[in-house]
């Protein structure tokens, strides 16, 4: 087992497209079908503003850290 720790370079779309997958997933287990389908579409536009209002140039800057394993069947 490897751990990597680094920061993203990446754009504030590429960022708000990626994270806003990953949320999407959360919010369809929790959300009634409904509300789901009334606002997933609203979750990477409001991450997306979050980044631009709150980080320079919208980039966050936060430490993220990679847990990589290779498994081989016996």
């Amino acid at each position: 087992m490897d751990e990597y720790s680094f920061t993203p370079d990446v754009l504030p779309e590429e960022f708000a497209e990626a994270t806003g997958v990953l949320v999407k997933v959360g919010t369809s287990k929790i959300w009634s079908p409904e509300d789901n389908a009334k606002y997933a579409d609203r979750i990477q536009p409001a991450l997306l503003r979050y980044l631009l209002e709150n980080f320079p140039q919208g980039k966050w800057n936060g430490r993220m850290t990679a847990v990589l394993t290779l498994a081989k069947k016996a």
